[in-house]
């Protein structure tokens, strides 16, 4: 069993088409290390999308064909 230290990062989105792809891609780009030059794991990345009438759903389901450890929620209505 691994004591490595995973993080799971959480996204809330309303329309942003715009940002959305640069954003993933610069998290995924991220090398994780913690002051005493840990690795971290990174695990999951969560994108909310809150009601988005853009096109932030595709875009971000565009990435996770790419990487599995992204996870979209779809709320059609803003909460």
């Amino acid at each position: 069993m691994s004591n490595r230290k995973t993080i799971t990062i959480s996204i809330c989105a309303l329309n942003e088409e715009k940002n959305i792809e640069l954003l993933l891609r610069d998290i995924l780009n991220q090398q994780f290390k913690d002051e005493f030059n840990n690795n971290f794991e990174l695990k999951n990345i969560i994108v909310v999308s809150d009601g988005s009438i853009d096109r932030t759903v595709e875009k971000v389901q565009s990435f996770q064909n790419i990487d599995k450890r992204i996870n979209l929620i779809i709320n059609k209505k803003r909460i």
